[in-house]
Parts: C-alpha cells; sequence; structure tokens
C-alpha cells in the first residue's frame, strides 16, 4: 500500500500553466495579477477589500500595525492557537495575555473580561480548524470595553459561523494564511481583509515600506516594512480559489466519513454545517499509540500545536484544563482536500484493527 500522508493537496496543470504565464508575460514581483487575486478573495468572502502578503504571520503582524499596536499594549488571544498569534504581537513588543478553551477548542469569550487591563488594545479571537469562536459575544465584549478585534481566521478560509457570516469577515481585521496545508495554497502566503478605504488604504502603505508606489513616491513618513506578495503566488491562488467548492465538498467528505466509522470508539472534534473541518481530529488519551500504530502502517499522523502556555518563552501563568486537554491528546488523521475517500476508508479500516488490539 502506498504512503497515507497526514495532508494532502495538490497543485495541478491548471496552477503550472498559470505559474508559466506569469513568468512568461513577466508578471513577476507584486503587480496586476496580486491585484486580481486580491479582488477575487474579496469577492468571495463578501468584504469590500483584501491585501496579500507572504504569510499568515505577516498577515497578523500587519493587522496589529494598522491598529498601532506598539510596546506595553496588551493583546487578549486564545490559549489554543499557533504561535505566531502572539509572536506577531510580541515582535512589536506588546504582551499577550491568555484565556483558556471551550469544548470546541475556540475561546472562552466568558473569561475574556477578566483579562482586561488598563493595556489592553486588542481581541483575538482563533478560529482554529475552521470552527467557529462566539463572535457576537466577543463584540459585544470589545465594544463595551473600547477594544478592537482582529480575527486569526488563518485556518478557516471558506468556513462560515451558523448565521453563515464567513469567519475573518466580522473584526475590524480577518487575518488568512495560505500555506500549504491549508484549504487554499499558495505555496506561502496570507490575506488581511478590511472593511473600508481608510484602512485598505493604510495596510498598503505599511506592506509597502509606507507608501502606495516606491517607483512614484518619494515621501515617507510611516514606520512600514515590506509584506510584498507576489503575481506568481497570486496566479496559483487564483487557480486554486476556483476549486475552493469542490475541496469544502471534499473535506467534508472525509470528515464524515471518519465521523460515520469511528465516533462510537473515538472523540472527533466537532463542527457545525457551515463550519469547514479543515483537517479531521481525534482527541484520546491514547493518542501516542495510536500515532505509532498507524505510521508502522505507513499512514501519517500529526500532533498538534501546542498550548500556548507550554511555550516557554511567552512566559504564561495560569492553568488551563480545557487547553490541557486538547495540548495532550489531539492527533490528525489523514487530511486535506486532495486526500482521496478510499484512503481514508483504509485509514478506518486500520484503526478499527488498533482498536481491537488495543
Amino acid at each position: 500500500m502506498a504512503r497515507i500522508n497526514w495532508w494532502n493537496i495538490k497543485l495541478d496543470v491548471e496552477e503550472q500553466e498559470a505559474v508559466c504565464r506569469a513568468i512568461a508575460t513577466k508578471h513577476i514581483a507584486q503587480g496586476e495579477i496580486t491585484e486580481q487575486f486580491e479582488e477575487a478573495v474579496s469577492r468571495y468572502l463578501g468584504v469590500p477589500y483584501a491585501v496579500a502578503v507572504p504569510n499568515g504571520t505577516q498577515a497578523l503582524s500587519l493587522a496589529y500595525m494598522a491598529l498601532g499596536i506598539k510596546f506595553g499594549d496588551e493583546v487578549i488571544i486564545s490559549n489554543r492557537t499557533f504561535v505566531a498569534t502572539a509572536h506577531a504581537a510580541m515582535i512589536l513588543g506588546a504582551r499577550v495575555r491568555v484565556v483558556d478553551v471551550k469544548e470546541n477548542q475556540t475561546m472562552d469569550e466568558e473569561l475574556i473580561e477578566g483579562e482586561i487591563t488598563k493595556a489592553t488594545k486588542l481581541i483575538v479571537p482563533v478560529h482554529l480548524n475552521g470552527v467557529a469562536s462566539n463572535m457576537d459575544r466577543i463584540l459585544e465584549i470589545a465594544k463595551k470595553y473600547h477594544l478592537e478585534v482582529v480575527e486569526d481566521a488563518c485556518q478557516a478560509l471558506g468556513s462560515r459561523d451558523f448565521k453563515g457570516r464567513y469567519l475573518g469577515s466580522m473584526g475590524r481585521f480577518g487575518c488568512f494564511s495560505l500555506g500549504l496545508a491549508k484549504m487554499l495554497t499558495t505555496g506561502q502566503g496570507g490575506i488581511v481583509i478590511a472593511h473600508n478605504q481608510e484602512d485598505y488604504d493604510l495596510l498598503r502603505k505599511i506592506r509597502n515600506q509606507g507608501v502606495f508606489d516606491v517607483r512614484k513616491e518619494n515621501t515617507y513618513n510611516m514606520q512600514a516594512y515590506n509584506f510584498k506578495f507576489n503575481d506568481m503566488q497570486a496566479s496559483i491562488g487564483l487557480e486554486q480559489l476556483k476549486k475552493m467548492k469542490q475541496k469544502i465538498q471534499r473535506v467534508r467528505e472525509i470528515y464524515k466519513v471518519y465521523q460515520e466509522s469511528l465516533s462510537k470508539y473515538l472523540r472527533i472534534l466537532e463542527v457545525n454545517e457551515e463550519e469547514v473541518p479543515m483537517r479531521s481530529i481525534v482527541v484520546d488519551k491514547r493518542v501516542k499509540s495510536l500515532k505509532k500504530f498507524l505510521e508502522e502502517r505507513g499512514i501519517g499522523s500529526a500532533y498538534d500545536i501546542p498550548s500556548l502556555n507550554y511555550c516557554r518563552h511567552l512566559e504564561i501563568q495560569g492553568d488551563f484544563p480545557k487547553s490541557d486537554i486538547f495540548h495532550n491528546q489531539m492527533l490528525i488523521l489523514p487530511s486535506g482536500p486532495d486526500l482521496e475517500i478510499k484512503d481514508v476508508k483504509e485509514v478506518c479500516v486500520n484503526i478499527k484493527q488498533w482498536l481491537e488490539g488495543y
């Protein structure tokens, strides 16, 4: 049996031809194709503006910078997120305060108010694995305390909440990742969405050393960086975006097979009808044994991200009992929008064999 990888996504002939066209027509650096991609993403998400950047971490950094996050400020985030959510704030000199999660691995919004101080400027809900945070309640808290909200939707492109709203489209800014292990990939890449012209212009200036066009402007009067995208990656993104409907359908099919085959024996992390389960995840105390068993049979799997309180350099204090469950007991089963259903069924057969012999 050929190896079944833990993550499965491919770039087909359409993406290959698009990159060749971009190179042949000298669309290499950030230019017209990047603008087309940004417009296509904004239409897809139903928002006015989208800004492409090199990766999801820089998407978060760009959003934080646009809000003026600086040394001494505090940012409230979920304890269950990739460390980039914290690093993007810390590199600006801000301090992160974290809250524990609920049973669906999203930020427990009822713990937020207990972490708010005079230095708090921002709340960052994380829609981990395409599962929606309670945005109505989070936005209510933010309004009460005059705070901004940036959505970390890096793992949630195409996913909606129970009201049908795209995750990442409800805060002041929404951030997405286009990395390899995402629903839509450009190899590396990120997106920041905005809702008004002023914010859009600010994002574009910060992305490009403080100006819209370095060839046409010679006045620099703000601190900014080089967060530019490029047309070769954008050409891939345009082709990938055309396939989002099929991608979403496939990951839902994969999730359904795992759920129907294994949920009597193992906890499969739940999603609602509108959420897109980017990865199919088992939560069980026996995951180390399961991972070893699958690996011996040529089936890949992956432990998930560490909870932030286990990242020692963040110096986070406190107890996070719900986070500990996910930190210690999560395993990502073979997933991804190009995984064959026959391979999913093969994984399930092997897991049932493991269960019989455990």
